[in-house]
């Protein structure tokens, strides 16, 4: 073996230098780092994984038939078909008349809402009870079986009876269907046909009793009218002798004419008063100067003399006035009509003395008569006024009495016509009646023993499906690859995985599951190298627990990177249970012991296979023997390095995790630690403390294996697994 010392099998000399792989980072099992610190875990998925599920099969097929029979056999045991007897009630929406149209006949306004008050009142307490106390009905089986039988309760016999019928309208028609389910066709029609006969009966009942009412109400509402009708007359005859006059009209015009008259004089009246405030005295002209017209006194004005002295006093004015603008006041012309003037003066005066006294006495007589004369007014019209108002007044209310006098007689006429409409539509057609009665029907209406049964497989399956969903929920162990997804730490790759077989160390390439074995090798053999890089290493194969298939994945993983022409060394270090050492008949020979202690060299010690390019260092003939802690001193390390510089990759078939220290040891030593897991035989806790130890020691996580997969799944598409459903174990 020294020859290999200075150069390797494929020509790469000892010389190159060796390339460090990057440190890549590690996480701990529970999501901590070893570098940056906690992480959060992932949270578990609730989904429903039907894989999971499906590998529970038999065992949901037992839960589903053993649900199915029960269920079966309750429901055809149990369950009786049920015999139901319809009976039909018209309900009319509009009812022909005789004569008058009454409450009655025609069309009915909220057809709707009667209808359903209808489909209430068949199942009314009032009905029920009169339906349960018929002997027919008593006699039946329904109502013997019931407590009222023995207790004679017909109200709760009722309530029963309610619970039990079916009242429905039809959709689109005025048809009411009743119907009854029973054990016997019999009673349902005896009960069905008595209850719509006892509602007949009870609408009828209440129809008449309704009609009665109805009538006796509208004569006493006549009697009332007759009353109120004699009061308005009467009061329409007083109120007419107050006015004085048929003719209402003409009494109020009258007075209006005369109020106006009066307030046309007052007004007059108190205008002169305001003009002589303002005016001086007719004894106080001067001047020339003298009243005008409308300031004279009422004295004057009423006067035919002073009037026509004061028109011709006031020409003279006029004339004067003229007479100094055209010829001046020095012209004759204007001296003789201002001779005039003082001509109509005088006498315009000598006629104002004669009608009234001189001086402050003629004023103080003019005041007073004027004073007089506006209190007359004003009395006058205040007295006219309330004449007036009373006039109104009563005519107002004559006005309402003759209304209400009207429209009393018009209600008097509508009443005596209802009276009259009401004794003649007695005969118009019902607008409630029995269409059909119930018929026996021999065929029953409700059979659920079917649908019951179909209920009880539904649930079955339900159930078992279920029991199966727990099932997955709770199983612990490792099926496939998702399983392994969800118990690895965050940042270990999935390598590959390995089917089920007989001997997978044994099965010929030619095979089909011999080529799907050496595939998924190759795709593991891939990513292991893209994660150890092309300059070789040493990596640890371990397992949580034993008879996980380690020293199978290690057999086949070194034949791989041998068959590629890499220079393997395949070192056997499970010193209690030496598989490897077993498989290549080398149990009894020397090896990692040996050189480890000391007592062999490298080249005595390492085995070459019938591959060239594989090579095995057995664990040793001391091995049961011997001082477990061998890879516990530096000697296994400086080995290991030795090994390294010799071959491009060591692989070292390790104990497992959580049963002997010494894979931590190796683990801690190596490159890196892949670990094996077996499907349905490893557990997710023994799994999460074995990357937990791993981590705890420093050891570099390359990925994760499964081996023992029953189904192909995307990760291996191969369908060898419906050829092969009966293999054995994997090789521990």
């Amino acid at each position: 073996m020294s020859s290999n010392n200075g150069n390797n099998g494929n020509g790469r000399s000892n010389t190159t230098p060796q390339v460090q792989p990057a440190r890549e980072e590690r996480t701990a099992p529970y999501g901590v780092d070893l570098f940056m610190g906690p992480k959060p875990s992932p949270q578990p998925s609730y989904g429903i994984d039907l894989r999971a599920i499906w590998r529970y099969r038999w065992s949901m097929l037992l839960l589903f038939v053993m649900g199915v029979a029960a269920a079966t056999t309750v429901v055809w045991t149990k369950v009786e078909p049920h015999y139901a007897s319809k009976a039909v009630i018209h309900v009319a929406s509009y009812v022909p008349r005789v004569i008058y149209k009454t409450d009655d006949n025609g069309k009915m306004p909220l057809y709707g809402a009667y209808l359903n008050t209808q489909v209430s009142l068949i199942q009314s307490p009032d009905v029920m009870q009169e339906v349960v106390a018929r002997p027919d009905v008593q006699q039946t089986d329904w109502y013997q079986a019931s407590s009222a039988a023995t207790s004679g309760d017909l109200a709760a016999a009722g309530e029963r009876l309610a619970r039990q019928l079916i009242v429905r309208e039809r959709r689109g028609t005025e048809l009411v269907d009743v119907s009854l389910e029973t054990l016997d066709p019999r009673e349902s029609q005896i009960i069905v046909n008595a209850v719509v006969e006892e509602y007949k009966k009870y609408w009828d009942a209440n129809q008449e009793s309704s009609d009665i009412k109805r009538r006796a109400t509208l004569r006493k509402q006549r009697e009332q009218l007759d009353t109120e009708i004699g009061t308005l007359f009467a009061r329409r005859y007083e109120l007419t002798e107050q006015l004085g006059s048929d003719i209402h009209e003409d009494v109020r015009t009258q007075k209006h004419a005369r109020l106006a008259q009066l307030r046309i004089q007052l007004q007059t009246l108190e205008s002169d008063k305001a003009m002589r405030s303002v005016v001086r005295p007719v004894n106080e002209v001067a001047n020339g100067e003298t009243l005008s017209s409308a300031a004279a006194p009422l004295v004057f004005r009423e006067d035919e003399v002073w009037q026509t002295q004061f028109a011709t006093y006031e020409d003279a004015r006029r004339r004067l006035t003229l007479a100094k603008q055209q010829f001046g006041s020095g012209h004759p012309k204007y001296l003789e009509i201002a001779a005039d003037l003082d001509s109509a003066r005088r006498a315009l005066k000598m006629t104002e003395a004669r009608l009234m006294p001189s001086g402050t006495q003629a004023n103080d007589f003019a005041n007073e008569i004027e004073k007089l004369r506006e209190d007359q007014l004003a009395a006058a019209v205040s007295e006219l006024q309330g004449e007036l108002a009373q006039t109104d007044r009563l005519m107002a209310e004559l006005a309402r009495t003759e209304e209400r006098y009207k429209e009393r007689k018009l209600v008097q006429k509508e009443l005596d016509d209802r009276l009259h409409a009401l004794e003649l539509e007695r005969n118009a057609p019902e607008r409630v009646t029995i269409q059909s009665a119930g018929q026996l029907r021999r065929k029953p209406s409700t059979d659920r023993r079917g649908l019951y049964t179909a209920c009880g497989i539904a649930l079955s399956f339900l159930g078992a499906f279920g029991a199966g969903f727990v099932r997955s929920r709770s199983d612990r162990k490792i099926h496939s690859y998702q399983d392994v997804s969800d118990a690895v730490p965050n940042g270990v790759p999935f390598l590959g995985q390995l089917p089920r077989a007989r001997d997978a160390l044994g099965e010929g390439e030619d095979t089909l599951l011999g080529r799907a074995i050496r595939e998924n090798m190759r795709i593991v053999r891939t990513m292991l190298l893209q994660k150890l890089g092309n300059h070789g290493g040493s990596v640890v194969i371990t397992s949580p627990e034993a008879s996980s298939g380690k020293t199978t994945v290690s057999i086949l993983l070194a034949r791989s990177l041998a068959a590629m022409g890499k220079r393997t060394l395949l070192v056997d270090a499970d010193l209690l249970h030496p598989s490897a050492s077993r498989y290549f008949e080398l149990i009894d020979q020397r090896g990692l012991c040996c050189v480890v202690g000391g007592e062999l060299s490298d080249e005595d010690a390492i085995i070459p296979t019938d591959n060239e390019n594989l090579f095995i260092l057995p664990t040793g003939e001391r091995h049961a023997r011997g001082n477990r802690d061998v890879l516990a001193n530096g000697a296994f390390a400086a080995a290991l390095q030795r090994w390294k510089s010799q071959f491009d990759y060591v692989l070292i078939d390790s104990p497992p995790v959580l049963a002997m220290a010494d894979a931590r040891i190796a683990a801690g030593q190596a490159d890196g630690v892949v670990m094996v897991m077996r499907a349905e035989g490893s557990r997710r806790e023994e799994i999460v403390e074995a990357f937990a130890g791993l981590s705890a020691c420093g050891a570099r996580l390359l990925g994760t294996m499964l081996v023992g997969v029953r189904h192909g799944t995307a990760y291996y598409p191969y369908d060898y697994h419906r050829r092969h459903l009966d293999t054995s174990e994997l090789l521990a």
